[in-house]
C-alpha cells in the first residue's frame, strides 16, 4: 500500500517537473522568438529632422497625423536626467529582467493589507511595451505586458528599451517622447536639461492635460518638488519655478516652422514617407548663410520697393558644378498672410521674360547660326491667326545685329526671328531636355511669343538651366540632400538598409547632357560680354566684379515678374520679384531691382579670382562690326570673333567701293532713320504682311476708307512684278511698296507674280 503511494508521488512529481520544464522550454521559445513587439519597436515611426548642410535643425516632420515624435537616444540625455527618470519610473530598472519581483511582490503586499492598489509595479520595460503596443487593461493585460517585456529585454538592450521609452511618451499639445516635449514646452535642446527641468517634464506624461503646465502650474510644481526631494540631487526651487513659467509661455508662443520654411516644405515634398517617419536626421545642402543672406536681401528690397507695388520676390542658389540647393526663398515673408508669403515664388510657375533668349541662342547656334549671324532688329509680324509684333525695351530699332549683340543686350526683334527660323516646337523640346518640365503640358498652346518668355516655367527651373552654360552643356540636376543619419541602434538598421538605395539616388550628383559644349561656351561668353551689353543697358556697371559670371535679366510682358539670372564656376542664382496676386509693377522699374539682389548676393558669396578657364578649339577672325562676316579691306570697324572651325561665313558683303549695302529687308529700316545706305537690288518680290492666316476684323461703325489691310511687299529696286486680290489684277509695281487694301468682310489671296516666280498669302476679314 505505502509502496504503492510512494510509487504514485514519485510519478506525479516526476510529471510535474517535465512540465515545469516544458513550461520553461515554451516560455523561452516564446522569448527568443522576436515577434511583433520587436517588429513594431524596428518599425516604429519618429519624426525626421530637416538640417542645414552643418547638421543644425531646421524643422522636425510632422508625422501624417500632425503627432511630432522624435527618437530620443538616452546617450543624449545627461546623468542627471537619467536618475530622476529612473528615481520617478524605476529605480531597479538596470537589475531587472523586465518585470521587477520585488515591486510585484511589494504591490501584491500593498492590495492585500489595504483591499486598494497603493503602489504600481511598472517598469519602464513594460511601460515601453505597451506604448508599442497598447491593451485594454485588467489583470489579462498587464501580464501580456510583463511577456512583452521580458521579450523586450530578450533582444533589446537596456539603452535601447530605455530610448524607446524616452521617445514615445506621450505629452500632450500633438507631442511624444522627451525630445520633442523638451522643444515643445521649453524651447530646449534635450542634452541641455536642468534637473528641474526634467523633474518638470517627467510629470506630465502621467496625465497630460492635469499636469499641463498652463492648467494646473501648482500641482505640477508640488508633483516635481516631491520628485526632485526623492532624487538625491541639488536643486533649486527657484529653477523649477522659472522652469514652469518657461513651459506656460512656450505653450502660448510656439511656432514650428523656425528657418527656411518654404525649403523645409520641399524637402517634405520631395522625400519619401519611408524617409520622412524613419526618424533620421536629414542633412541638406542649405548653406544658412547663404539661406540668411539671401532672405535678408530680398526682404529689405521688397520693403524698399513698395511705391513699385512689389509685395514679394523670392531666390535660389546653387552649386554650379553638383546642382546643390545652398539658397532657398520662396517670398519676403512666410508668415504674412497680407503678400501670400505661403506662396513658394521658387517653384511657382511663372512668365520668365527674356531669361529663355540664352536657350534659344545656343539651339541656333548648334543650328549652324554663327556668334556673329546678323538679325533684324526693325518692326516685323509674327505669327499666323494672332498677329505678333515685339518691340525692344528701349522702343527702339537697331537695324541690322549680331546675335552676340542681340543676346548681350536682350533685344527682342531678332529673338523672335530666329525662333520662327527655328520652329516653336523645337524650342520647346529643347527646353524640356534641359529640365523644364512645367513646358511638357503648355508645349501645344505656345507660339513664337516664346522667345520673350511668354510661357510659364519656375525659378527652380530656370536656375537648374543656367548651369549648363557654366557645364559645358551639361546641366546639373538640382538636388537637397546630402547625407542620411540614423541613431546607432540596432532598431535602425533595418530602416537604413531598405532606404540605402533610395538615399544614394538623391545624394548622387548627376551631369545631364543637353548642349553641345562649343555652343554652350560661346553663350557663356557672350554673356560675359560686358562690351556687347552696351546697346541694350548702356555703360551701367551693375554686374562688374572680381570673378567671372555671366548674367541675364528678364521682365514678362504684363510687367508683373521681373527677373534676374547670374551664374559663376561656384554660385548659379536667380532672383524673381512681383507679386503672388499678379498685379503690374508700377513704373516699370525693369529687372534693376533684382539685379541688385542677385549682385550683392553673388559679391558676397563667391571668393574672388573665380574666372571661366579660356576658350579652345574656336578660331579668332577679323570681323566686320556690322555685316558679322570677315572683314573685306573695305570694313571700317572690326572686332576678333571666335568661330567653331568649319562654320566660317564668307567676306563681308555689305560695305563695298561704293558705300554701305544692306539686304532688301532693311529698306524700310533705312529710310525711315534717313541713313545714307542702299539695299540690294535683284531680289524677288516678298510678301511681309499680311501673314498667312491673318484674320482682321472689319468695324460696322468706320467707313471703309477709314479701315484697310496693309499691304507690305519687299522687292529690289528694279525688280518689277504684279499683285493679283483674289486672282484679279491689282497693280503692277517695282521695288520694295506698302499698300492699303480697303476691303469688307471676305476670305482674301493676295498674290505676286514677277516672270515664273509666284507666292501668294490668304488671310481674311471678318
Amino acid at each position: 500500500m505505502y509502496k504503492k503511494k510512494y510509487l504514485f508521488l514519485k510519478k506525479l512529481n516526476f510529471l510535474l517537473r517535465i512540465t515545469l520544464l516544458a513550461a520553461l522550454i515554451c516560455l523561452l521559445a516564446y522569448l527568443a522568438i522576436p515577434g511583433e513587439i520587436i517588429s513594431a519597436a524596428k518599425t516604429r515611426q519618429y519624426s525626421s529632422v530637416i538640417c542645414d548642410n552643418s547638421g543644425y535643425p531646421l524643422r522636425v516632420v510632422a508625422l501624417e497625423d500632425g503627432l511630432l515624435r522624435e527618437y530620443c537616444d538616452v546617450k543624449q540625455i545627461s546623468w542627471q536626467t537619467t536618475q530622476i527618470l529612473m528615481t520617478s519610473e524605476d529605480k531597479r530598472f538596470n537589475r531587472h529582467i523586465g518585470v521587477d519581483l520585488l515591486a510585484v511582490g511589494r504591490a501584491a503586499k500593498d492590495y492585500v493589507k489595504s483591499k486598494k492598489i497603493v503602489s504600481g509595479a511598472s517598469t519602464i520595460t513594460m511601460q515601453a511595451a505597451r506604448l508599442l503596443k497598447p491593451h485594454d487593461g485588467g489583470l489579462g493585460g498587464k501580464v501580456g505586458e510583463a511577456f512583452l517585456a521580458m521579450k523586450l529585454e530578450m533582444h533589446l538592450s537596456k539603452d535601447e528599451i530605455f530610448s524607446i521609452w524616452l521617445s514615445n511618451l506621450p505629452f500632450g499639445q500633438n507631442v511624444e517622447g522627451f525630445k520633442s516635449a523638451a522643444s515643445r514646452y521649453l524651447q530646449a535642446d534635450i542634452s541641455a536639461l536642468t534637473v528641474e527641468e526634467a523633474a518638470l517634464l517627467v510629470i506630465i506624461p502621467r496625465s497630460p492635460s492635469y499636469y499641463s503646465p498652463k492648467n494646473n502650474p501648482a500641482i505640477l510644481r508640488q508633483r516635481a518638488l516631491e520628485l526632485l526631494e526623492r532624487s538625491s540631487l541639488s536643486f533649486s526651487p527657484q529653477r523649477l519655478d522659472t522652469a514652469i513659467a518657461a513651459a506656460r509661455q512656450g505653450m502660448d508662443d510656439y511656432r514650428r516652422d523656425f528657418s527656411a520654411p518654404h525649403f523645409c516644405n520641399f524637402v517634405e515634398k520631395n522625400i519619401s514617407p519611408e524617409l520622412k517617419f524613419s526618424g533620421a536626421k536629414i542633412i541638406t545642402s542649405l548653406d544658412t548663410q547663404m539661406q540668411q543672406t539671401m532672405q535678408e536681401l530680398i526682404s529689405h528690397k521688397v520693403q524698399s520697393s513698395a511705391a513699385y507695388r512689389i509685395s514679394n520676390g523670392a531666390g535660389l542658389a546653387v552649386e554650379t558644378t553638383t546642382g546643390r540647393i545652398r539658397a532657398y526663398v520662396g517670398s519676403a515673408d512666410f508668415y504674412s498672410e497680407d503678400t501670400s508669403g505661403q506662396n513658394d515664388g521658387v517653384t511657382a510657375q511663372r512668365q520668365p521674360g527674356s531669361t529663355l533668349k540664352p536657350f534659344l541662342y545656343e539651339l541656333a547656334l548648334e543650328k549652324g547660326f554663327t556668334p556673329s549671324e546678323v538679325l533684324p532688329d526693325i518692326p516685323m509680324a509674327f505669327g499666323t491667326r494672332e498677329v505678333y509684333t515685339p518691340m525692344n525695351f528701349t522702343n527702339r530699332f537697331s537695324g541690322p545685329v549680331r546675335l552676340r549683340v542681340a543676346l548681350a543686350s536682350s533685344l527682342n526683334v531678332p529673338a523672335v526671328y530666329t525662333l520662327q527660323r527655328l520652329g516653336v516646337a523645337n524650342f520647346a523640346d529643347r527646353l524640356i531636355s534641359l529640365g523644364f518640365d512645367s513646358l511638357v503640358e503648355q508645349k501645344d498652346n505656345l507660339g513664337v511669343g516664346l522667345a520673350l518668355g511668354n510661357a510659364e516655367v519656375s525659378l527652380y527651373e530656370l536656375a537648374q538651366g543656367y548651369t549648363a552654360f557654366v557645364n559645358d552643356g551639361s546641366y546639373a540636376k538640382l538636388r537637397f540632400l546630402e547625407k542620411i543619419e540614423y541613431p546607432e541602434s540596432e532598431i535602425f538598421s533595418k530602416k537604413s538598409k531598405k532606404l540605402s538605395g533610395y538615399v544614394a539616388d538623391l545624394t548622387t550628383p548627376k551631369l545631364v547632357s543637353a548642349m553641345e559644349k562649343p555652343q554652350a561656351q560661346l553663350i557663356r561668353d557672350i554673356l560675359s560680354d560686358r562690351v556687347h551689353r552696351v546697346q541694350g543697358f548702356g555703360y551701367a556697371n551693375i554686374f562688374s566684379s572680381s570673378f567671372d559670371a555671366i548674367y541675364k535679366t528678364g521682365t514678362s510682358n504684363q510687367f508683373n515678374n521681373i527677373w534676374a539670372m547670374g551664374a559663376s564656376p561656384q554660385l548659379t542664382a536667380g532672383i524673381w520679384m512681383g507679386n503672388f496676386s499678379g498685379d503690374t509693377v508700377i513704373g516699370q522699374p525693369g529687372s534693376s531691382i533684382p539685379s541688385n539682389i542677385l549682385r550683392n548676393f553673388l559679391k558676397k558669396h563667391i571668393e574672388d579670382g573665380q574666372f571661366f578657364p579660356d576658350l579652345e578649339g574656336f578660331t579668332l577672325v577679323k570681323t566686320c562690326t556690322l555685316s558679322g562676316k570677315p572683314a573685306s579691306p573695305h570694313c571700317p570697324h572690326t572686332y576678333m570673333e571666335k568661330f567653331v572651325p568649319g562654320n566660317i561665313p564668307g567676306e563681308c558683303d555689305f560695305h563695298t567701293a561704293s558705300g554701305i549695302c544692306l539686304p532688301v529687308e532693311y529698306s524700310d529700316w533705312i529710310a525711315s532713320n534717313n541713313l545714307a545706305y542702299s539695299s540690294t537690288s535683284g531680289e524677288l518680290p516678298t510678301i511681309v504682311e499680311p501673314i498667312p492666316q491673318a484674320v482682321y476684323y472689319y468695324s460696322t461703325g468706320l467707313s471703309s476708307t477709314m479701315q484697310a489691310v496693309p499691304l507690305k511687299i519687299t522687292a529690289g529696286l528694279s525688280t518689277t512684278y504684279e499683285i493679283y486680290l483674289n486672282g484679279t489684277l491689282h497693280t503692277t509695281a517695282t521695288g520694295s511698296q506698302r499698300i492699303s487694301l480697303s476691303l469688307r468682310p471676305a476670305e482674301y489671296t493676295v498674290q505676286v507674280k514677277a516672270g515664273d516666280y509666284t507666292q501668294s498669302v490668304n488671310f481674311s476679314v471678318r
